[in-house]
């Protein structure tokens, strides 16, 4: 059976575009979502034909996301109560809890994009999006953990997509996600004066980014212990009528502090960024 329907509620517009429009785009994204049932409704809680119809991008990325996992070859389940997807292996279970946040409300939120008239890409009030999905997903961890849904001994990772927020995919290097749980702020290079030779390049500190009203938020969280829950980031833009044509655009972050480290190369990704520890003081960041 299809997984959209006809006598449902329909309470996010992108639904009803996908199920009934005509144009390339929809059609593609509509055929894609069905192709992706096929494999997912096995293991599809009760409720997501409704919640498809309520927040369709995120509940797509809880479906792309499980997919892809599938695809990739590990032993998936969906079991509830508690986190989204499960990769079983010989060392225990591996834990990935999928969000897709949305604008926001108030003065931080992220503004549309208005076509015809140049606009600053809202750097701060997007990595404010993540940091908020980070820590939402954070306090599920913990309530996961003092149920006894999920052990401290597995590895837990948050799944961030980006593709409901405008202007997400005006990025740079490093991405904007690596700029959510790391202290990198702007890039600087540095110039002789007599030659023009550059003789330094790099990043500013940065430890935090301003709320409309003032408040710091903290992007250190792969520095805190506190965090040290979380296991990595995994981040994509991919929604069902924007995506890569080869493999995925999966960006998948580690935490150089996680209790239970995600295994590197586990997870087939576009990029991989791994954090070694120097000193006291510093981390190099490298990605493969």
């Amino acid at each position: 059976m299809s997984v959209f329907r006809t006598n449902i509620k329909i309470e996010d517009p992108a639904y009803r575009n996908i199920r009934d429009g005509n144009h390339r785009m929809e059609i593609f994204g509509r055929e894609l979502t069905e192709f992706l049932w096929l494999k997912f409704e096995p293991l599809s809680d009760l409720h997501f034909v409704e919640q498809l119809a309520i927040d369709f991008d995120a509940r797509f990325w809880e479906m792309d996301l499980t997919v892809g996992l599938i695809e990739q070859g590990h032993d998936v389940s969906c079991p509830k109560p508690g986190p989204d997807v499960c990769v079983g292996s010989v060392d225990g279970n591996l834990w990935f809890e999928a969000i897709a946040p949305q604008s926001g409300k108030g003065a931080d939120k992220v503004p549309e994009i208005v076509p015809g008239i140049a606009q600053d890409v809202p750097d701060e009030q997007l990595v404010l999006r993540y940091t908020s999905a980070i820590e939402e997903k954070f306090r599920k961890y913990n309530e996961y953990v003092e149920k006894g849904i999920i052990s401290k001994t597995e590895p837990y990772v948050i799944a961030i997509n980006g593709c409901q927020l405008p202007s997400a995919r005006a990025d740079f290097d490093p991405p904007r996600i690596i700029r959510s749980v790391f202290p990198i702020g702007g890039q600087f290079v540095t110039f002789d004066r007599k030659t023009g030779g550059v003789v330094n390049s790099g990043f500013n500190f940065k430890a935090a980014v301003k709320k409309a009203k003032g408040a710091d938020v903290s992007i250190d969280y792969f520095l805190q212990p506190k965090y040290a829950g979380i296991s990595a980031i995994l981040f994509s833009c991919s929604d069902c009528c924007n995506r890569v044509t080869d493999g995925n655009d999966w960006i998948v972050i580690h935490n150089p502090l996680a209790t239970n480290p995600l295994p590197q190369k586990l997870v087939s990704c576009h990029r991989e960024y791994v954090a070694t520890k120097i000193d006291q003081e510093t981390y190099e960041l490298q990605h493969s």
